[in-house]
């Protein structure tokens, strides 16, 4: 395989540059941070935005020429007249398969055409991340300074685009407009690369009777992942100590001693007691200066951290460590006057600056057995049961965007079950034909013979699902810091943990008219706003007490796309057949189509599974299937 990007003959594809007008590499990028963030430092340099024909080069990003796809298969077929082995494999009745490949994936044409347009270079968004009432942008903002359209004006303060691109094409320096969410391809991107492999052995039981077992995997490498490069250097050590350890033992102190970790309106249990026991923390007394700087003053700097109303307010309703808003802590310590690093976001460039790579992987295992029957008195079926695991990184197909790790340090904090990961599936089709009538003549022939009822079952466990929870700005976006700026689109897959082991189950429950249960002194509704009172929790409320929110710093996975799974499902298809003869060359075949056969009610997972929309916890509110269908159908053939 010779894969070779599509190019614009004036080369106007946009790719992402250093001051220097060197392509960035991600990883060399990442790298370089990370490198300068465990040795206190700030790695923020100046990126721009330059076209494939002002760099005199070819292609938005490097050719694939690595594409050798090897295949073998070997295939046995032992012969055992007598003995052990002769009942067991018989004589010709047995065949052992193997076999591996390797294939690559085709690159999607969005990456390929769409993308290269997306970074600032031939078109300019403008945008203000963060809106102030005197009419500017900022790098952070209060519900004190914020602009609000009337008061302060009824024009947002937006910067007029530029007549002309200079290139390269720096934005947010040397009075360039801020951009909005960027994105470029990365110079090493290459189509994912697959190796397959599996092992079967079939067995002929008799002359109508078969079956088949076996494994298969997968092994994928070089899956289509965007990576944002703003993301929170949480590994940035001062004091001793990284930000991610202070975060969390910040977080630990003010919410882990109320009701499990939930961090709930803590304020009423006595919010100035609560903050006056938290222990000072280097890395925000090295950060901020230190006691005596414009920004701590007389105090230490973690208490006048916490005790500032942009940081957590007096009602609880804003709260940087409980509701984990790691990125708008990063932004608010990079706002202030005393901070020592410096700058260490690119938000004043872009609220985004996301780059398309082919960073991720993924692995599938399966055990599969099938069984076979032909034509057993008028009986013909196949019968497959398949148990499986799909895990990866990458939970969503290359045409998606704005979708991020929820770590991109750490690959492995994303790796887990994919979105299509189903642990059993069995599936069961049949067909019955009676063959009472089979060569009658006259009317009892035509009448009776050329009868068939062919069924088809499908059942399976349930898929990933997860229990979310808002971020305030946004949702699954900032908990370990993925999206450097929350005024971006992007997001990641964040679940909330248990406290305990979970033991609810996956099954739906009825009659369930959810329950108030007070939390932190506050009495909260659970499930109660459900009309049909179906629920997956037969106990919504203990269910919701038990979960709490992935933490900086104390966790290292937040259950990729799911740490729950939904409910188990199946359905019945069948269809009923007659054939016709008219002539020995002319015929017909009516039939009639049902879905559902059954009409069977099969509950979907919840409509609504977050912490911070209780009162619709884990209800249920629609099926997976429609309702029994019919179709008549006739076909003349001749």
């Amino acid at each position: 395989m010779y894969e070779t990007p599509p190019v614009e003959k004036n080369g106007a594809q946009v790719e992402l540059v250093d001051a220097s007008g060197a392509l960035v590499h991600t990883d060399k990028f990442l790298a370089a941070r990370k490198a300068a963030a465990l040795a206190g430092q700030a790695y923020a340099p100046v990126l721009g935005f330059e076209t494939t024909g002002n760099l005199h080069i070819n292609y938005p990003y490097t050719p694939f020429k690595g594409g050798i796809s090897p295949r073998v298969a070997l295939a046995w077929s032992p012969n055992y007249r007598s003995g052990l082995l002769g009942k067991l494999v018989g004589e010709g009745k047995t065949v052992l398969r193997g076999g591996f490949g390797r294939s690559f994936g085709r690159i999607n044409g969005v990456n390929q055409v769409l993308v290269p347009l997306l970074g600032p270079g031939l078109l300019q968004p403008v945008t203000c991340g963060f809106t102030l009432s005197n009419g500017t942008c900022g790098t952070s903002n209060t519900l004190n300074n914020v602009f609000r359209i009337g008061p302060d004006g009824l024009v947002a303060p937006l910067q007029s685009p530029s007549a002309t691109l200079p290139q390269p094409f720096f934005p947010g320096v040397g009075g360039q407009a801020v951009a909005g969410d960027s994105t470029v391809l990365d110079p090493d991107y290459k189509p994912e690369k697959v190796d397959t492999w599996d092992f079967t052995i079939q067995r002929q039981i008799s002359r109508k009777l078969s079956f088949e077992a076996g494994y298969m995997g997968k092994r994928s490498r070089n899956i289509f992942e965007e990576i944002n490069l703003d993301a929170v250097p949480y590994m940035m050590t001062l004091g001793g100590q990284t930000f991610a350890n202070a975060y969390a033992k910040v977080w630990t102190a003010l919410c882990f001693p109320g009701n499990g970790g939930r961090c709930s309106q803590f304020d009423i249990l006595g919010r100035a007691a609560a903050i006056a026991a938290v222990p000072n923390q280097p890395f925000f007394e090295a950060a901020l200066g230190g006691t005596g700087s414009s920004f701590c003053g007389a105090t230490s700097c973690t208490q006048a951290l916490l005790n500032n109303t942009s940081v957590i307010n007096s009602t609880g309703s804003t709260n940087l460590f409980g509701q984990t808003r790691v990125s708008d802590l990063w932004a608010f310590l990079n706002g202030r006057s005393s901070w020592a690093l410096g700058k260490t976001m690119l938000s004043s460039q872009a609220t985004a600056i996301n780059t398309t790579t082919s960073l991720g992987y993924s692995n599938y295992h399966a055990a599969f057995l099938t069984l076979k029957m032909s034509d057993w008195h008028g009986l013909t079926s196949i019968s497959n049961f398949t148990w499986s695991k799909a895990l990866g990184t990458g939970q969503i197909g290359q045409y998606n965007s704005s979708n991020q790790w929820l770590d991109i340090w750490n690959p492995k904090a994303s790796y887990g079950p994919q979105i299509f990961d189903l642990k059993y599936i069995f599936t069961s089709g049949w067909s019955y034909r009676p063959p009472f009538f089979k060569g009658e003549h006259g009317w009892k022939g035509k009448l009776l013979d050329g009868w068939s009822v062919s069924p088809f079952l499908t059942a399976q466990s349930g898929f990933p699902i997860g229990i979310g929870y808002s971020e305030s700005a946004c949702s699954a976006c900032q908990g370990f810091g993925e999206m450097g700026n929350t005024a971006s689109s992007g997001s990641a897959f964040e679940s909330a943990l248990p406290i305990s082991p979970f033991t609810a189950g996956h099954s739906a429950h009825t009659a369930v008219p959810g329950s108030v249960i007070a939390i932190n002194g506050v009495n909260v509704s659970v499930g109660t706003n459900n009309s049909s009172q179906l629920n997956i929790f037969s106990d919504p409320a203990s269910v919701l007490a038990n979960f709490r929110r992935c933490v900086l710093g104390i966790d290292t996975s937040c259950g990729s796309v799911g740490n729950l799974r939904g409910l188990n499902r199946w359905n019945l298809d069948a269809t009923i057949a007659k054939e016709i003869k008219f002539t020995e060359r002319v015929g017909a075949t009516f039939t009639v189509q049902f879905t559902n056969v059954l009409n069977h009610f099969q509950p979907s997972d919840p409509s609504s599974l977050t912490l911070t929309t209780s009162a619709n916890f884990g209800r249920i509110t629609s099926a997976v299937y429609a309702a029994r269908q019919m179709e008549i159908g006739a076909r003349i053939h001749f």
